[in-house]
């Protein structure tokens, strides 16, 4: 199709891919080389940890404040900015001289990178209808998990070759690159009818918001679902590496599992004409059974990666169907705080991810019992949250 012809969300779309890429890509691309910054630290488990524990709430924090803010001054400014921010944090974290400064950096980075995360729906939402919103998200994501599947092989490279700090030096160039590309492409999505919003009002759009029931049954829905996942990715470097014996080159390649189920679940909803609700519901059982089969290996004996990817690809598919739907209403649930939902709808899911995350370091770490029991804790309060029939809230 001639870009004359396209859309503004088609035109878009490219450029959202990216800028969703950057909080999972950075989010993930650390994690094969997690024993390697603890051995040049001589820093235990636990700190090291919150490379990514603390990643995870800079993330819950940015969005928190990054989407009211988009609501105030736009779209594009706020992204630029966090962009900015992104770009020198990572520098920083590439000359990081001790453990405390590298975690420092990391916030930093969380910070700027997630405003792209966040705005990237916000912008969906501002340009179409809840359907498709929905079908959107699910495109934007299921292209997105590719930067999930590439990080870690990424990270690993680079870490071999050149040691960890290389890492940092690519994510730089990678913020560079994508603030070119919104300085040169992005143009003003947000409402005419928020333009001249004041603080005030985005406080109280804000507020009447977070008292919308419907809003927080699915925001909830979606925290618990992404919960599982954080959960499996800050424990599988520890049992991967550490315990089962894999190289970090081998992690990257298991890794690939998750982002091949989470694709299909796109996919799925991208294409499918079902209800949301009945695609949810599908979904967390889907979710259920892959982490009810990865519990039953571990209490069997299994420590292979096998036991742990396999199954995981019936939990990421099932992740899949849920979170671009329940994402998709929880921000179309009012259009003049569409980026404050977004926002708090981001902050929730990080928040809670950032919690089970860094509870993950805390556990005995010899099998995967205990973490995939605390998975299956959160994928029964997802499923117990997933409305049976068209909501009415």
């Amino acid at each position: 199709m001639p870009d004359s012809q396209k859309t503004p969300l088609q035109r878009l779309v490219p450029l959202l891919m990216f800028l969703a890429m950057v909080g999972p890509m950075t989010l993930n691309v650390l994690q094969p080389a997690m024993p390697s910054v603890g051995r040049s630290f001589g820093s235990p488990r636990d700190t090291v940890q919150l490379t990514l524990s603390l990643y995870i709430f800079g993330m819950a924090i940015a969005q928190l404040i990054g989407g009211p803010m988009a609501d105030r001054f736009g779209r594009k400014p706020v992204i630029l900015t966090g962009l900015t921010l992104y770009t020198f944090a990572s520098i920083g974290a590439a000359f990081a001289p001790t453990i405390d400064i590298l975690i420092a950096t990391r916030i930093l980075q969380a910070l700027g990178a997630t405003v792209c995360l966040s705005l990237s729906r916000t912008i969906i939402g501002d340009v179409s209808d809840r359907a498709t919103t929905a079908r959107m998200i699910a495109y934007v994501t299921m292209v997105m998990v590719i930067a999930p599947i590439a990080a870690p092989n990424i990270g690993a490279a680079l870490d071999a070759a050149f040691g960890w700090r290389a890492i940092f030096v690519y994510c730089a160039l990678f913020g560079a690159a994508v603030f070119t590309a919104v300085l040169l492409i992005l143009f003003e999505t947000r409402p005419t009818s928020i333009e001249n919003s004041t603080y005030r009002d985005v406080a109280r759009r804000t507020w009447r918001l977070a008292r919308n029931r419907a809003f927080m049954r699915y925001a909830a829905i979606s925290s618990f679902a992404s919960a599982c996942f954080f959960i499996f990715i800050a424990a599988a470097p520890h049992l991967v590496i550490e315990v089962m014996g894999a190289t970090p080159r081998a992690f990257g390649l298991w890794y690939i599992m998750l982002g091949i189920g989470y694709s299909l679940g796109n996919f799925t909803v991208a294409r499918a004409v079902a209800k949301p609700e009945r695609m949810m519901l599908v979904g967390g059982i889907s979710a259920l059974i892959g982490i009810t089969i990865m519990l039953g290996l571990a209490l069997a004996g299994y420590a292979h990666p096998a036991a742990l990817f396999m199954p995981a690809v019936f939990f990421t598919f099932g992740n899949g169907l849920v979170l671009p739907n329940a994402m998709a209403i929880a921000i179309q649930t009012d259009r003049e705080a569409a980026g404050a939902a977004s926002g708090l709808l981001g902050f929730s899911q990080m928040f809670l991810g950032a919690t089970f995350s860094y509870a993950v370091s805390w556990l005995p770490g010899e099998t995967a019992v205990p973490t995939a029991t605390m998975m299956l804790f959160c994928g029964l309060v997802a499923l117990a949250l997933t409305p049976r029939m068209q909501s009415k809230t």
